[in-house]
């Protein structure tokens, strides 16, 4: 059945598409991203790291009780978004604090060299008898390339390592943002 008001709904409803895909300048651009076309805003984002890590230029108070060290670690990550990627961070760890807290910068990159760069903050728990220690904390995304150009977020992220064989695993999960 004809209603007159059927064509202004219509009109109203593509209008409304219309300033939902467009860009935040008022243009009729469409605002996405370039991951399949999928906005950017909100796009979860989760995986899991295997790395070594190295301790470096660490600072004593006594023989034993290490105050600060300088830590790079690598490795390589499977994540949503990027696939199969590698991981590098870098940063410095005050253990004069329990937990010692690591602050630092990070990068991910994807296979095709997209990527993903920003900060850290990571709480790490004494290490038991047989040299594993859990930590957790928050990778701030800054900065991205590609695909990830002008890419911000927050990632979620817990793990354990071990002081014997220098390993850490984390899982993360988090959000993209424009």
């Amino acid at each position: 059945m004809y209603s007159p008001t059927r064509p202004i709904a219509l009109a109203l409803c593509l209008a409304l598409a219309l300033i939902g895909c467009g860009a935040e300048d008022g243009s009729l651009a469409p605002a996405f991203d370039r991951i399949g076309g999928v906005p950017l805003r909100g796009v979860p984002l989760r995986g899991a790291c295997a790395t070594s890590y190295e301790l470096t230029d660490p600072v004593l108070a006594n023989e034993k009780d290490l105050v600060s060290a300088d830590y790079h670690d690598s490795g390589s990550c499977r994540l949503s978004q990027l696939g199969a990627a590698t991981v590098q961070n870098e940063g410095s760890i005050d253990f004069s604090t329990v937990p010692a807290l690591g602050t630092g910068t990070f990068t991910l990159v994807a296979a095709n060299g997209d990527r993903l760069e920003g900060t850290e903050r990571i709480a790490y728990d004494l290490p038991n008898e047989r040299g594993v220690f859990g930590f957790s904390g928050t990778r701030t995304i800054t900065s991205g390339t590609g695909r990830f150009a002008e890419a911000r977020g927050s990632i979620a992220i817990t793990g354990t390592g071990s002081t014997v064989a220098n390993t850490t695993d984390l899982t993360f999960a988090g959000r993209l943002d424009e």
